[in-house]
């Protein structure tokens, strides 16, 4: 018989990380020649502009009253999914049709011809009423180009893009990766996010009244390479894999893990990345975590299946 087992949180530091190299510079929109005042300021993000119309760029370094700052910012509540910082832009819009926000970025090298490539991002879908953020949509994704576009000769709307979600993205609380890999049909240089469908092509879900209808998304962790584990990260996990529950969430005192595995090891990692708990388990159906000292924030789950080295999960939960 499987047995329930309660574990202690004794708080650990340690430093989680990877390298590889990434084509993308500024993956994480963290470096900024200065911090953003108003909205449409993506060029204050360092190697990153406007593509296309006037995406936006939000900064912890920004006054938390401005409206430009996180977590809060005057599109939303979201904590960055990496760092202090994220890009913002509308992905559809009824208001002024099929003018779209993308953003860009020369890579680090062009691509080379042939080669196979993995590219992957996070979005998060602002839930902020009305114009901008009452709806979702699908066809974000990544397209790429030899030339550079400026806001005022911006990328067409051509109908295609490398990779692109086919799904309508409408998670507010956690981060979404879209990722998928293509071969370079050409060199390349430069790289850009965003929605290349227009209107006629797009599926959309709305929240709100309307219209007019919008969907804006934050943008963050921007990766390119051909090694797709650095790409995808934790969130590349077979769907063969038997579910987890994680409970309850938010937390509070406890962390409750159901899971019908007989080899575990649970790692937990704050917002910043230390890994604060890492324990191995065997033939425990349910496990308790003491959580009553963890500090409030969001943290990360990650559970491994020992016996085949694979990650089975990974989650997001809120201490409160």
């Amino acid at each position: 018989m499987k047995k329930i087992i309660t574990i202690t949180f004794t708080i650990l530091i340690f430093k989680y990380a990877y390298s590889q190299q990434n084509l993308v510079p500024n993956p994480g929109f963290e470096n900024y020649s200065d911090c953003p005042s108003s909205f449409g300021q993506a060029s204050l993000c360092i190697g990153w502009q406007s593509f296309r119309s006037s995406p936006d760029y939000w900064n912890s370094c920004s006054d938390y009253t401005s409206g430009i700052s996180v977590p809060k910012n005057d599109q939303g509540y979201q904590i960055p999914a990496n760092g202090n910082a994220y890009i913002g832009l509308i992905a559809y819009s009824t208001v002024t049709e099929n003018d779209f926000e993308c953003i860009g970025t020369q890579l680090v090298n062009p691509l080379t011809t042939g080669t196979k490539y993995f590219v992957s991002f996070k979005v998060s879908l602002s839930s902020k009423d009305p114009v901008w953020c009452n709806s979702a949509s699908d066809h974000l994704g990544v397209t790429f180009s030899k030339n550079v576009f400026t806001q005022s000769n911006p990328k067409p709307l051509n109908n295609t893009a490398k990779v692109y979600s086919n799904n309508i993205i409408q998670d507010t609380l956690s981060w979404t990766m879209i990722s998928g890999s293509f071969i370079a049909d050409s060199a390349y240089k430069y790289i850009i996010i965003g929605n290349f469908y227009n209107t006629a092509n797009i599926n959309t879900t709305p929240f709100f009244p309307g219209p007019p209808y919008g969907a804006y998304y934050f943008i963050d962790d921007v990766k390119l390479a051909t090694d797709s584990i650095f790409v995808t990260g934790f969130n590349n996990i077979a769907n063969s894999f038997l579910p987890v529950s994680i409970f309850p969430n938010p937390i509070n005192e406890r962390l409750f893990i159901k899971q019908p595995y007989d080899n575990i090891k649970i790692e937990i990692f704050n917002f910043s990345g230390d890994r604060i708990l890492i324990e191995e388990f065997q033939l425990h159906e349910l496990i308790e975590i003491k959580t009553d000292i963890l500090p409030q924030g969001i943290y990360f789950i990650v559970i491994e299946d020992i016996k085949s080295k694979r990650i089975i999960t990974k989650q997001k939960f809120q201490k409160t």
